[in-house]
């Protein structure tokens, strides 16, 4: 499931498991609000599953925000919609911004 992940300053991936409701959640939250994203199947890349694993997080999904410079800015395990509001408001206040010259 790939919705290539980003706005202009962060992008979104979501280690996810088939059949997860809080995936599912998480997933419909994003899509109502047309975020974009990187959906990853944790059941079927191993190497994924390890890094999600990483965090530390035993629920799925586990929702990574990753900077423009690689840095994770944020993390997350589970359906977290306070967390899911504050992506999405900074997304839309950056596409508010105007144009810098």
């Amino acid at each position: 499931m790939s919705n290539s992940a980003s706005n202009t300053t962060s992008t979104l991936t979501v280690y996810s498991r088939p059949r997860c409701v809080h995936s599912a959640a998480t997933y419909r939250d994003l899509d109502a609000a047309g975020i974009q994203y990187e959906g990853i199947d944790l059941a079927e890349d191993i190497g994924a599953r390890e890094y999600a694993l990483s965090f530390g997080f035993l629920e799925a999904p586990v929702v990574v925000v990753t900077a423009p410079d690689g840095r994770v800015a944020a993390a997350w395990g589970g359906y977290q919609p306070k967390n899911l509001a504050l992506f999405i408001a900074s997304c839309r206040s950056e596409s508010a911004e105007p144009a810098r010259s």
